[in-house]
């Protein structure tokens, strides 16, 4: 297989043995693992069953991983949900406990027990302390001074999960004082570039 284009989002993990990615042939996307530095890769099979019970295969959009690279977090486009792994992608499960959004960044802490997602639908974002078992309720984004709503938002977490980074897609920052408050604030922009 020519992994030399068509890459959709990478990721290695914190210790730098594990590295995940995301790469698409055609139409068909892959999840896949390396630990050997990308010399070699293997497919992670990632799939669920819809209503009609017919096996489905996603478009997948982003990829996060933990400290040892065990707990692995995906994003699926339309509305394929949020799928976890605690045993470096051999098993998978469906987040359960978030409304059928649509998600457009997500972010893990060095343990992999606090996520924070982008929700791109409901212009929130959404934390969890658990490993993505629980989530809070939804925290909005205000600006400082005036309030306004982050359409997307690319988000980075703290590696103890206490703070988080984000930037939207005007250009302006924002962070968090405490994820759990749910507050965040508005970076000032820099008055020059030097």
């Amino acid at each position: 297989k020519d992994m030399s284009q068509n890459w959709i989002d990478i990721e290695i993990s914190g210790d730098g043995k594990k590295v995940y990615g995301i790469y698409k042939e055609i139409d068909k996307f892959y999840i896949v693992k390396s630990i050997n530095n990308g010399l070699s890769w293997d497919i992670i099979n990632v799939s669920k069953f819809d209503y009609n019970t017919e096996l489905i295969d996603y478009d997948w959009k982003q990829i996060v991983t933990n400290l040892y690279g065990t707990k692995v977090f995906i994003i699926a486009e339309d509305y394929g949900g949020i799928w976890r792994s605690f045993d470096s992608g051999t098993n998978w499960s469906k987040v359960t406990g978030l409304e059928d959004s649509s998600w457009n960044s997500i972010t893990c802490s060095l343990d992999g027990l606090k996520v924070a997602v982008w929700d791109t639908t409901n212009k929130i974002l959404r934390f969890s302390e658990n490993g993505g078992a629980d989530w809070n309720s939804p925290a909005e984004v205000m600006y400082i001074p005036n309030t306004r709503s982050i359409a997307n938002a690319n988000i980075i977490i703290s590696d103890d999960g206490d703070r988080i980074l984000g930037l939207d897609y005007n250009g302006n920052i924002f962070t968090s004082k405490k994820c759990v408050e749910n507050d965040l604030s508005l970076f000032d922009r820099p008055s020059n570039f030097t």
